[in-house]
């Protein structure tokens, strides 16, 4: 199977190189042992994965066991043999196809959403990430949401029920999208 040209292989054929494994392990427990402990504490995402940039620079001057070049020196080698990447996005989020209910939302993973009244019967694709859920019906992006990791969670935007209320201008008091 190749996904995004990517070949994927178990092990390399072979006695030269069957051992490759042990030494990739060892290397990501170097990495864990000398910029991972103590576990880095970081206010965001980006600060992170700017730590690791910095992590990065450092380790490129250094050399493995009795290796002629350092890891900067193989790695700019070996950037002239990759392939260019994939102009397509890889998207990392689970995929699930939920029914709009009758009051306008949506459940996944036990959590309930609402999407715009107009979807209501409708079945819509949900997009959840780590850190939110996107709505799409078709191709179009009908909502944005945190995702919410309690069971039982709602999350209710009033903009999504804006259409019902105009219609039903007496539903606005009682209306569960403006508590």
């Amino acid at each position: 199977m190749t996904v995004f040209r990517l070949h994927p292989f178990l092990l390399r054929a072979g006695t030269s190189r069957a051992h490759e494994k042990g030494g990739v392990e060892g290397q990501v427990g170097y990495f864990r042992r000398n910029y991972l402990t103590p576990v880095p504490r970081v206010d965001s995402l980006d600060k992170l994965n700017a730590s690791f940039a910095e992590f990065e620079r450092a380790e490129e001057g250094r050399r493995i066991g009795m290796r002629i070049r350092t890891i900067g020196q193989d790695f700019a080698h070996e950037c002239m043999l990759l392939m260019p990447q994939p102009t397509d996005s890889f998207e990392t989020g689970a995929v699930f196809t939920p029914r709009v209910d009758r009051y306008g939302m949506i459940v996944v993973r036990v959590c309930r959403y609402s999407v715009p009244a107009r979807f209501i019967g409708r079945t819509v694709r949900v997009v959840l990430r780590s850190s939110d859920l996107v709505v799409f019906h078709r191709r179009t992006e009908i909502a944005l949401h945190p995702r919410l990791t309690a069971k039982g969670a709602e999350r209710v935007v009033l903009d999504h029920f804006l259409e019902v209320l105009l219609a039903k201008p007496g539903a606005i008091a009682g209306s569960e999208a403006l508590d």
